[in-house]
C-alpha cells in the first residue's frame, strides 16, 4: 500500500488566506462580519430604531411578567405593531436623508402610541363583544 499525499499541500493558499477580515485597531463589536454589506441605513436612524428596539424589548418583557391576561402584552404589542407600520414608509422611503421630525418619531413614536393603544385595544374589544 502507497502513501497518498493530502491535495491541500499541493496547492497554494488562495488569495484572501491573508486578506484581513477587519480593519486593524477596530473595537471587536465594531468589526463587520466578513461578507456584510454596508447598512442601508444612516447612523442617525440607526441609533434611533435601536434605542426604540431596547425600548420596546424591555417594556415587552415587562408587560409579559403581569399576570393579567394578556391585556397588557397585548396593550405593548398593538404600539410595537403601530410602531413597526408607521416607520416603515419611512425607512424604505428616505432610509439616508431623515428629517429631524421623523428622527423624533424613530426615537419617541413607540411612546406615544402607549397611550393611544391603551385607549383603541379595550375599545377594540368591546366592539367585538357587541359583534357575537
Amino acid at each position: 500500500m502507497e502513501y497518498i499525499k493530502p491535495m491541500c499541500h499541493d496547492k497554494q493558499k488562495p488569495a484572501w488566506w491573508n486578506k484581513p477580515i477587519v480593519q486593524p485597531g477596530t473595537a471587536w463589536w465594531n468589526r463587520p462580519i466578513a461578507g456584510e454589506q454596508p447598512s442601508r441605513f444612516s447612523p442617525e436612524v440607526w441609533k434611533a430604531v435601536q434605542g426604540n428596539l431596547g425600548l420596546q424589548f424591555v417594556l415587552m418583557l415587562l408587560a409579559s411578567l403581569i399576570l393579567d391576561g394578556g391585556f397588557i402584552a397585548s396593550i405593548v404589542g398593538f404600539a410595537a405593531g403601530a410602531w413597526w407600520i408607521a416607520v416603515a414608509p419611512i425607512l424604505l422611503r428616505r432610509p439616508k436623508t431623515t428629517s429631524r421630525g421623523e428622527l423624533l418619531f424613530l426615537r419617541i413614536g413607540f411612546v406615544l402610541f402607549l397611550p393611544l393603544s391603551l385607549i383603541s385595544t379595550p375599545l377594540w374589544g368591546w366592539l367585538r363583544a357587541f359583534q357575537r
